[in-house]
């Protein structure tokens, strides 16, 4: 069955309505959160939800500009921030904490014992992942992140923004049948959305320069919490360079999918090891399909 609410988020003097959607079974074991990639919207998750819903609460989140959760208004600009804060304002209706006081409270979603949450995030979702465990370990019980590492190599960017810029470029050409408009509403996003993140300010988030790309290296280190690398063998996000720097995290296991897809599919052998990582069967650390 599938629920959706909408949450009410603060930010820059001004309310937005976000949409959560919710995937349970009858007495789930686990609660997971789906953090979305770039221009991801919550349908590209429904299969990873059907799967994962036969014995576990699934939540999966739009961000702002994306899907059924509303745009910003004009003069407010599109920034990773603002999905790092519709993503606080999820996870304190999952866990039943007031926003203001970060008391719990009586929720909708939380149960009678604690929530804890395994957070699976596609790309910049594991990114802003890796962000919020860094901030908030309590709350988070482990760590999927699914092509991304410590290291946001140049090559990797330039493929990403290229695709971005290409789909916006021939949008932009006076084409009846194509139009800005027709590619977001493709994408079921915002079209101000579709233009922001093609620029550097979207990316405000403490990513630091380097030779070998944007660093994150630092929030991979503040991270305690067990995290499970998915990754494509012919990736250009998680190259081995980017690999030997995100496995200096101390409770890292890595699983390698054959393959160049980005973000990895997930297909049945995949949803099983996310379902053995999270049940915390045995591994050995470092496997490939």
């Amino acid at each position: 069955m599938l629920i959706r609410h909408h949450l009410p988020v603060y930010q820059q003097g001004h309310f937005r309505q976000i949409c959560l959607s919710e995937f349970s079974a009858v007495d789930p074991e686990q609660t997971i959160f789906c953090l979305p990639g770039l221009l991801e919207t919550s349908a590209a998750w429904y299969d990873f939800a059907n799967f994962f819903a036969k014995k576990h609460r699934v939540f999966i989140i739009d961000y702002t500009g994306r899907a059924l959760s509303e745009y910003l208004p004009h003069g407010v600009e599109y920034r990773m921030s603002a999905c790092l804060t519709d993503i606080c304002s999820a996870v304190s209706f999952i866990c039943g904490f007031d926003q203001q006081s970060n008391q719990r409270v009586e929720s909708v979603a939380s149960t009678a014992r604690e929530t804890r949450l395994h957070i699976v995030g596609n790309s910049m979702g594991g990114l802003l992942a890796v962000t919020f465990a860094a901030k908030q370990p309590s709350i988070v019980a482990s760590l999927i992140i699914n092509d991304v590492g410590a290291v946001i190599p140049w090559s990797g960017l330039v493929a990403i923004m290229g695709a971005v810029y290409a789909a916006g470029r021939r949008a932009s050409e006076v084409m009846p049948s194509y139009s800005l408009s027709s590619v977001a509403h493709d994408l079921n996003v915002d079209p101000r959305l579709l233009m922001a993140v093609m620029r550097p300010p979207y990316a405000d988030l403490d990513l630091r320069h380097g030779l070998h790309g944007l660093s994150y290296e630092q929030y991979f280190a503040k991270t305690k919490v067990r995290t499970l690398l998915i990754h494509s063998t012919e990736s250009r996000m998680v190259t081995e360079q980017v690999l030997s720097s995100t496995k200096t995290h101390k409770d890292m296991e890595i699983f390698s999918v054959s393959g160049s897809q980005h973000p990895v599919a997930y297909t049945t052998p995949v949803n099983e090891r996310i379902e053995s990582f999270i049940s915390h069967r045995f591994s050995s650390g470092k496997d490939v399909i």
